[in-house]
């Protein structure tokens, strides 16, 4: 099951709370900047995004070396559909020459 699937699951079962893992970057009230909560290593939401592999088959990894909580990935996953425009602009600002 790829993360898209967990993160509907997730959804769907009332498991899962952006607001429980998705901060707003301090004084940076732009979506595309908001990022994991403190607790969960502060890493922008664009980040995890930019380094998940499409099919989610990298999670494991992705958590793992970002030291972040599948939930807070799944977390993660769902803020981004939420807010794919600005965080793929902000991806696709990141990788411009």
């Amino acid at each position: 099951m790829g993360i898209k699937e967990r993160a509907q699951r997730a959804d769907q079962d009332g498991d899962m709370h952006i607001e429980d893992y998705i901060e707003p970057y301090p004084d940076r009230p732009d979506p595309a900047e908001y990022r994991l909560k403190a607790e969960e290593g502060g890493v922008p939401v664009w980040a995890i995004i930019g380094a998940l592999a499409e099919d989610g088959s990298n999670m494991e990894a992705v958590a793992r070396d970002y030291q972040v909580s599948r939930a807070a990935l799944r977390a993660a996953w769902a803020y981004y559909q939420d807010h794919k425009k600005v965080i793929d602009a902000r991806l696709s600002a990141d990788s411009a020459p």
